[in-house]
């Protein structure tokens, strides 16, 4: 078993004894004077290319003589690190940092520091129905998308084998390396959350290793499965079975590898079946497994196995029994499963589209003009995709029968599509064609209509123009209010390679960003704010509710223009998001208290904006910060907490 690779961290060597003679003291003095000038000189910061830079915001560091390995300091604070050179080191900002100037320096693994370079640390900001994104430091290309774990944490990874932990809110909790220092690469298939919330991912380190985690929600490692083989890659899976199981195939198992095979909750080895013919893949990266009632689909290029020459959809079942293989599938397919245990795929010449029962027997055909897109499976079982040549966007019942077609040279070429786990948003990474920068839109899954759309932006990361792209399946909230997906920056320097994940209102957004962390208050669990209404100054429709409250409690909420982090002011359970100029709700019907619920709310005015002097009207393009206090108990006594903060930036 292995585990993360720890951040390392020098201490300073104590000082010797001055016993010498004084001309080899001052000799020792001079000496010291000098390596530390040189030293200096050695490791520097010369540029924050990032600066202004988000709380859990990527910030290049770049400069010279960084060594191999160290730790970045922001205002003394050990931050998380991916990319190390010498010349360029890449860190997140913590999560505690405060907001404003922050101090950044160097120190490598040799104990030696660089200078200190100052950085401008402001909130994360929503975009329109982007609440955020979050940069990582290489390209993701093989389409699997992020995962979602049974909390609301997001994981992803990388193409170098780091996965990523982060908040539904944007947080960056912690970064695990699957290559544990090992030069090679990630993105082996798909990452997959068992229901007790363990991470399961794949790396391949340079050399013949495929690697299979099983990391636990802190980001420390649970188990590590390594295969030592031929084999080259894991053409499916890791994914998790109905049963808790993992499933999985690696390629080439004509030459001797396990082929398709399971593994218990604690990373054990239940069976391996080479299959009939021996499963491979030409080309693939992997894919998520369908499951059906009693066993999993998947589908293969065997064109390089003797003797089948075809491709092939295969059914195993839970007990690693084949239970089919049928040729004539489409090379780069997969399948979809449906909930009553069929499942579709594409077909033939990538102009078919074929559904299957759990048993490989076909149900129905449907035949297109031209190449169809991978397609989407919906909760109640429609499937989704388009038809090139017009193009057209199908919805195909359970059936076979067409429930709506859209079609029209304004849907582009739509590429990674997703369905929200409730229905209802059919969500396209699309865009209008080669060299044009990519889309996000939503169409209605009950007749096609465009929603709305998000343009997404071309960027200049430093080494030309970056078109940004969908390059990845969708993950969804469970209450599909929100979708996340991967977004790449086509920039072919390897050195330059970043991707981002995206985090998209699906529903119209509510007014503000919240920003600041709350901790858990008697409840066991923190205290959030938002708003309902518009931040529109004409309207004045604003309300601020805060959830998450203990019950029978009273609060009231707080304002101000400036954000900051004071961490238990007054001895309080909670963090203050509000420095500066702090006005205080407390006027007439304005002390709050939840009663028997959990949750108070204020419909403000927002030409009477409390201040500790008077009150401050608001007009277009203020920003207002605002955060609730409100009395909370302790096995001590009573006590105070706060609420997360808000930040709304007013519209006309």
């Amino acid at each position: 078993m292995s585990a993360a690779t720890a951040i390392e961290r020098c201490s300073p060597q104590a000082p010797q004894e001055m016993n010498r003679p004084t001309s080899t003291i001052f000799t020792g003095l001079a000496l010291a004077m000098l390596a530390s000038t040189t030293t200096a000189r050695a490791q520097t910061i010369t540029s924050l290319p990032d600066s202004p830079v988000a709380l859990s915001g990527r910030l290049r560091i770049q400069g010279s003589g960084f060594g191999s390995a160290g730790t970045v300091t922001i205002n003394g604070v050990p931050a998380l690190t991916t990319v190390w050179r010498s010349d360029e080191v890449h860190a997140y900002v913590p999560e505690s940092t405060n907001l404003g100037s922050a101090q950044v320096q160097v120190a490598t693994n040799l104990g030696t520091t660089s200078n200190v370079v100052p950085v401008d640390v402001v909130p994360r900001q929503a975009d329109g129905r982007v609440r955020w994104r979050f940069a990582i430091s290489s390209i993701r290309p093989n389409g699997q998308g992020p995962a979602i774990g049974p909390d609301g944490t997001l994981y992803v990874d990388d193409s170098d084998g780091r996965l990523y932990a982060l908040t539904p809110d944007g947080e960056l909790l912690w970064i695990f390396d699957g290559n544990a220092g090992v030069v090679g690469g990630g993105l082996e298939g798909p990452i997959d959350v068992a229901a007790d919330g363990t991470i399961h991912y794949a790396t391949n380190p340079l050399g013949a290793e495929i690697r299979v985690h099983a990391v636990n929600p802190d980001g420390t490692s649970k188990w590590t499965y390594s295969e030592f083989s031929v084999s080259y890659r894991i053409i499916a899976g890791p994914s998790v079975g109905p049963d808790g199981n993992l499933y999985l195939v690696f390629d080439r198992a004509h030459l001797g590898t396990k082929g398709a095979c399971s593994l218990d909750p604690n990373g054990n080895l239940r069976w391996s079946n080479p299959g009939s013919p021996a499963v491979n893949d030409t080309g693939s990266l992997g894919h998520r497994i369908a499951f059906g009632p009693s066993g999993f689909y998947v589908a293969f290029n065997e064109g390089q196995v003797p003797g089948a020459n075809d491709n092939y959809v295969f059914g195993f079942g839970f007990d690693g029994v084949q239970q089919f293989a049928i040729p004539n599938a489409w090379q780069t397919g997969r399948p979809h499963a449906r909930p009553d245990g069929s499942f579709i795929l594409r077909w033939g010449l990538d102009t078919t589209l074929r559904s299957m029962d759990a048993a490989g027997n076909e149900q129905w055909t449907f035949s297109a003009p031209s190449n169809l897109t991978e397609p989407v499976v919906g909760p109640d079982g429609v499937a989704y995709h388009q038809v090139g040549g017009g193009p057209s966007l199908h919805a195909i019942g359970t059936d076979g029968s067409i429930q709506w077609t859209v079609a029209g040279p304004q849907l582009g070429w739509m590429n990674f599509l997703g369905v929200s786990p409730l229905g209802g948003h059919l969500l396209d990474g699309g865009r209008a064609g080669l060299g044009q920068p990519g889309w996000i839109r939503d169409y209605s899954t009950s007749n096609g209509d465009l929603n709305w759309s998000i343009d997404l932006p071309r960027e200049d990361p430093g080494s030309g123009l970056a078109d940004l792209v969908v390059q990845s399946d969708w993950a969804f909230a469970a209450d599909s209010t929100k979708g996340y997906v991967m977004v790449n920056a086509l920039v072919w320097d390897s050195q330059d390679g970043y991707a981002y994940l995206y985090a998209v209102d699906l529903e119209e957004p509510t007014p503000g960003s919240n920003y600041c962390s709350s901790n858990a208050n008697s409840t066991g669990n923190p205290a959030e704010i938002h708003a309902t209404g518009t931040d529109s100054v004409i309207s004045n429709d604003l309300t601020l509710v805060a959830d998450g409250l203990p019950s029978n409690t009273f609060g009231i909420f707080l304002v101000g223009p400036n954000q900051g982090f004071v961490m238990s002011p007054n001895g309080s359970l909670g963090n203050l998001c509000l420095v500066g100029s702090i006005g205080r709700y407390m006027g007439p019907g304005q002390i709050l208290n939840t009663g028997a619920g959990h949750s108070f709310s204020l419909a403000i005015d927002n030409q009477t904006i409390p201040q500790p002097i008077g009150f401050a009207s608001t007009t277009v393009g203020d920003t207002w910060n605002f955060q609730a206090w409100f009395r909370d108990v302790s096995p001590t006594g009573p006590v105070s907490n706060f609420t997360n903060g808000l930040e709304v930036v007013f519209q006309d």
